[in-house]
């Protein structure tokens, strides 16, 4: 395990995963506007922002840490791997978080799944960017 390499593979990610959050969330903006407004929590700015930015941040860094111990277990160039890894991510952590918002929230469809595959893309994007970087 590279202490180095598992910090700075997992702020590149977690900046990597915040860019594509906001710009999914700007390109479905108007999903958000038909979806019930009960169910959201205020969004107080540049508050929020700090939020998202720090947990995308400690998104990244576990993703590497994670990395860190996979990574002999995974085959291919780094491309491969982190694209492998990306959905290793998305499918133990993303999705059966999807599937109980559709199973217990009433929200838009087309907004769930906007989220499914914006997770699927940052989590595949962040995963080649910890592989890349990690290299051993």
């Amino acid at each position: 395990m590279n202490t180095k390499r598992i910090i700075l593979s997992g702020v590149v990610a977690g900046i990597i995963i915040f860019l594509i959050g906001n710009i999914s969330y700007f390109a479905s903006m108007g999903l958000y506007e038909t979806q019930t407004t009960d169910i959201w929590k205020p969004m107080k700015m540049p508050v929020w922002m700090g939020y998202l930015f720090t947990g995308n941040l400690m998104m990244g860094l576990l993703m590497a840490v994670v990395y860190s111990y996979l990574q002999k277990a995974l085959s291919g160039n780094a491309i491969k791997k982190g694209a492998a890894f990306g959905v290793l991510v998305w499918l133990a952590g993303s999705l059966p978080q999807f599937i109980g918002l559709y199973l217990t929230v009433a929200m838009s469809d087309a907004l769930l799944l906007s989220w499914i595959i914006q997770y699927l893309i940052s989590n595949v994007a962040a995963g080649i960017s910890i592989a890349y970087l990690y290299k051993e």
